[in-house]
């Protein structure tokens, strides 16, 4: 139901449902001139909201609000003094054929090799958190941890298996850690992901440096590419709602 829910009211689902009320209200010839006004009015309404969500500029201003953790400095790494290195996933490939497995995703592999940067910088610990979205599959922190051992020579101190969403990743993460008696951690996240997996983390006691990557705004594209609608841009206008909608959400259970 969730799913549905986020399928209609995220671009370009609103779009398109939009458009198709306008054309069935336009195209019957029975419909009276008052709701035709109404479906001209919705299929202008869709191209156009499709259109302006499908630009670059439109993006940048979307995610300023989101990245505002800026890279993490040796110094701030320093005086923050953290206990551990918590990696959260961004989702996994299942069965992937050319490699005959599971396999991080694009947003998973991007932390995991910002993870590995950060651990052989300060030599810390890594915490690896997300469990099966579906029931059955494999744990994506599981998938995780392979990859980083297979690629990477890299060792995984815990994993948090049983988190479906960021509010579950900092819940039962905080919990793990406790019993390792670490409660300050250097966070690593998408930098769009980043304000909201903070504010669930401290939340739950954990005390965050935050270590974003994989940022979006403030990408190097010329002026005029910003005024080009691609589909890259729709999909990250979708993400970019869908935190802000996490956002407010996360804020009504912090303070339900």
């Amino acid at each position: 139901m969730r799913m549905l829910i986020k399928a209609l009211i995220l671009p370009p689902g609103l779009q398109l449902l939009m458009l198709a009320v306008g054309l069935v209200l336009t195209a019957k010839s029975s419909t009276s001139l008052r709701l035709k006004r109404v479906g001209y009015g919705l299929i202008l309404s869709g191209f156009l909201s499709m259109l302006f969500f499908s630009l670059p500029v439109s993006v940048a201003v979307l995610f300023k609000g989101l990245e505002i953790y800026p890279t993490v400095t040796d110094q701030q790494v320093e005086e923050f003094e953290g206990q551990a290195i918590v990696i959260l996933s961004g989702g996994i490939v299942r069965g992937a054929p050319e490699w005959g497995r599971d396999v991080s995703a694009s947003h998973t592999a991007l932390r995991l090799r910002y993870g590995v940067k950060l651990y052989r910088q300060y030599k810390l610990p890594l915490l690896l958190s997300g469990g099966a979205v579906f029931d059955g599959a494999v744990p994506e922190a599981e998938v995780m941890g392979r990859d980083l051992n297979s690629d990477f020579q890299v060792p995984v101190e815990w994993l948090e298996i049983s988190s479906r969403n960021t509010w579950e990743n900092a819940q039962y993460s905080a919990e793990l850690l406790a019993q390792q008696k670490i409660s300050r951690v250097i966070l690593v996240t998408d930098a769009w992901h980043m304000r909201r997996a903070v504010g669930a983390f401290e939340h739950f006691g954990v005390k965050v440096l935050p270590a974003p990557t994989g940022f979006k705004h403030g990408n190097k594209i010329s002026w005029v590419r910003h005024l080009f609608p691609s589909s890259s841009s729709l999909s990250d206008t979708r993400m970019g709602l869908h935190e802000y909608g996490g956002l407010i959400y996360y804020w009504w259970l912090a303070n339900y």
